[in-house]
C-alpha cells in the first residue's frame, strides 16, 4: 500500500457523493480516484458507500480485498446490520463529518472494523432481538417432518409443485399434498405466508424482518 490511500465514493445520490468526495480529497493522505457506480469492480483501497443496497455492498469489497465504509441512517438498525453482513468493515451515520469519515477510511485500510460506540449498543440489541424472534419462529417448524421441512423451504422460496417435485424427485401431486400439509400444520393459507415465516426464521437469502 502506498503512503496515499485511494478512495472511491459509491452510491446513487450524485450530489451528496460529490460533496463527500470533495471533502475527502482535502484530507491528508487520501486520494479520491472517482465515483463508483456499481458496475465494474472498484479499484481503490477503500470504498465509501452511501446507502448502497446489499448486493452492491457485497460487490464493492472485491471479495474482501477492498475495505468498505458504509454510510447510512443513524437510527436504522436493520440497515446497519445488513451493511455489516454484506461485507462493510465500518458503518457511520450518513451525516458524519468528512474528518470522521477520513479517519474511518484510514482505520479500515489498516484492517480495523469501526462502528461508532453510540451505534454499537443499538446494533447489539437489534441482533439479540432478531435472534429471539428467529428462535420463536423456528420452534413453529418443529411440527413438520423432515420432508415437510424441505417442502416448506422450497415453497417459501417461490417454487411451484412441479419445481418442488423435480428438486425432491417426487411426483407433482405428492409435492402438492406436502405443501397442503405444511400450510395446515403452520396454520397459514398461502405460500406468501410461508415466505414470511421463512424470512422471520432467517431462512430466506437476504431477508431482514423490519428492514
Amino acid at each position: 500500500m502506498t503512503d496515499r490511500l485511494t478512495v472511491q465514493v459509491a452510491g446513487s445520490d450524485l450530489a451528496t457523493m460529490t460533496v463527500i468526495a470533495a471533502g475527502l480529497s482535502a484530507e491528508p493522505g487520501l486520494e479520491v480516484t472517482g465515483l463508483w457506480n456499481g458496475g465494474d469492480r472498484p479499484s481503490a483501497d477503500v470504498v465509501v458507500a452511501l446507502d448502497l443496497p446489499p448486493d452492491q455492498l457485497a460487490a464493492a469489497d472485491g471479495g474482501a480485498r477492498i475495505g468498505v465504509v458504509a454510510l447510512g441512517p443513524r437510527d436504522d438498525r436493520a440497515a446497519m446490520l445488513t451493511a455489516i453482513e454484506s461485507g462493510a468493515r465500518a458503518y457511520l451515520d450518513r451525516e458524519a463529518a468528512h474528518g470522521r469519515i477520513a479517519q474511518t477510511v484510514r482505520d479500515v485500510a489498516a484492517g480495523r472494523a469501526v462502528i461508532e460506540p453510540a451505534l454499537m449498543g443499538a446494533l447489539l440489541r437489534y441482533v439479540v432481538d432478531r435472534r429471539r424472534r428467529e428462535s420463536a419462529e423456528l420452534q413453529r417448524l418443529e411440527v413438520l417432518t423432515r420432508r415437510e421441512r424441505e417442502v416448506f423451504e422450497l415453497a417459501a422460496a417461490g417454487m411451484d409443485k412441479h419445481a418442488i417435485a423435480d428438486e425432491l424427485t417426487i411426483s407433482p401431486e405428492t409435492a402438492r399434498t406436502h405443501v397442503e400439509r405444511v400450510l395446515v400444520k403452520l396454520g397459514v393459507h398461502s405460500k406468501v405466508e410461508l415466505a414470511a415465516i421463512a424470512a422471520r426464521c432467517g431462512l430466506l437469502r437476504g431477508s431482514r424482518e423490519g428492514a
